[in-house]
């Protein structure tokens, strides 16, 4: 099981907000932000719906960027 840390970490590494984590994963914002910081227990579930959205959420951004890259279009942000 990934931890809060490292759910914060590939997180902010992506530049994905908290707020899409929190629609993807349909986690409270403010929970997402309190399990984060190490603030707040949730079930493995919870957890892994928060680990999945980031993942997801990451793993679309790369292939937006990429396809972005492959046509031309100059970008700014991390991949």
């Amino acid at each position: 099981m990934i931890s809060a840390t490292e759910i914060r970490q590939r997180r902010m590494l992506a530049g994905i907000p908290v707020d899409l984590v929190s629609r993807r994963s349909g986690v409270d914002r403010c929970t997402v932000s309190l399990v984060e910081r190490g603030l707040l227990s949730v079930p493995d579930e919870k957890m892994r719906q928060i680990a999945s959205a980031v993942e997801e959420l990451a793993a679309t951004k790369r292939l937006v960027q990429a396809y972005a890259i492959s046509v031309g279009y100059p970008i700014s942000a991390k991949i």
